[in-house]
């Protein structure tokens, strides 16, 4: 593992990091917190981003946004490229979604990339596998970046000689549960489960819904479910959350669920999973994600986590129980565990320790220079 803080000699890395950035996204989040890092590894930042939607909304300073997501072309390339130059970047390193960059968008930019001698890395956020035209899609976006430094969050046996840099998870000052909860207005003497993330049906809220008004008609009358996410900017999560606020209001629930569809601000995020006594991400598939962001956001801030047997969370499995049984039964053994919660709330302390965004940044301006020093075709 790589120092926290560079050599005083090292020559700074001028990199153009090509990403969604300060807006409503996972990915956003992830690369916002790396940007902040790799500051202090001598790697200056300059960030490219696609084109906001109708439906997005920026948050905060703004980068340069020049192509169309995933509908981009070989001119949005070249226009891309042009701005690359323009940054006198030594490396570009694409965070990369299927909905941010087209084949033809990669294909493009990397050949450029290429016959200026520049080093190309991707970090793949999607997980190989899926449908047959899915594999396509995955397929041909890989052959795009066959000359790429690849990397990816855990081991994917579709991705060769892929670099595996886990995920970062921030550092975050702890709080009392008593004290969170006393900010927010939360019953002190309540259970509390929550969420973290954006809302989707894959997310498995409903089945959480259904059986916190089973636990509470029987061990845990005093039992809370508390959702901290917002919708994605599309009409099927907005009409999703509709469908579970009626589900909230046919299941008598009330005031025993906070399901609002806001996007929180990072503050609010924090206090949320700290006046938790369980946090529950019950994810169905993860949608061949290659790491869960809400995971380790959640994992941050010291909670105790249960996570299902999906894919996406393999690679934090030490951190959190897996659920593998009916949901209603598992829950209620935890929540009748206190020793079984401070252990997951342990575990999740020193699972953020060996992940911080400053080693996992480290990592990162590492490979930089060792793509740099490499001769290029």
């Amino acid at each position: 593992m790589p120092p926290d803080a560079p050599a005083a000699s090292q020559r700074v890395v001028r990199l153009s990091l090509l990403t969604t950035f300060g807006e409503m996204c996972g990915i956003a989040t992830y690369s916002e917190a790396l940007v902040k890092e790799l500051a202090q590894q001598s790697v200056a930042v300059s960030v490219l981003a696609p084109k906001l939607r109708r439906t997005d909304s920026p948050q905060g300073d703004q980068p340069v946004r020049i192509w169309r997501r995933n509908r981009a072309g070989l001119l949005e390339a070249w226009r891309t490229f042009r701005e690359i130059r323009a940054q006198r970047a030594d490396v570009v390193h694409l965070q990369l979604s299927s909905a941010f960059f087209s084949p033809r968008f990669l294909l493009g930019l990397a050949q450029q990339c290429r016959r200026a001698g520049i080093p190309l890395v991707a970090t793949l956020h999607e997980a190989s596998g899926g449908s047959a035209l899915r594999r396509f899609q995955f397929a041909r976006a890989l052959r795009a970046l066959r000359d790429a430094e690849l990397i990816v969050h855990s081991p994917d046996p579709g991705v060769a000689a892929a670099h595996v840099i886990p995920h970062g998870i921030a550092t975050l000052p702890r709080r009392p549960r008593d004290e969170a909860r006393r900010e927010l207005g939360i019953d002190p003497g309540a259970v509390v489960i929550s969420h973290f993330g954006f809302i989707h049906p894959d997310k498995g809220l409903e089945e959480v819904l259904r059986a916190a008004a089973r636990l509470r008609g029987g061990s845990f009358p005093r039992l809370e479910y508390r959702v901290c996410g917002g919708t994605f900017a599309n009409k099927s999560s907005r009409e999703h959350l509709q469908h579970l606020q009626s589900v909230v209001s046919s299941l008598g629930l009330g005031d025993a669920v906070h399901l609002t569809g806001e996007f929180a601000a990072e503050e609010r995020v924090t206090l949320e999973m700290q006046a938790a006594d369980l946090v529950v991400l019950n994810y169905k598939t993860g949608n061949r994600q290659g790491a869960s962001g809400a995971a380790h956001r959640a994992l941050a801030t010291g909670c105790a986590l249960a996570v299902t047997a999906a894919p996406i969370f393999d690679n934090l499995r030490e951190a959190a129980h897996t659920l593998t049984g009916p949901l209603e039964a598992e829950l209620q053994a935890l929540l009748q565990s206190p020793a079984r919660l401070a252990t997951l709330a342990a575990q999740a302390e020193a699972f953020v320790q060996e992940r911080s965004w400053s080693r996992v940044a480290g990592t990162h301006a590492e490979l930089y220079r060792r793509a740099l020093g490499r001769p290029r075709p």
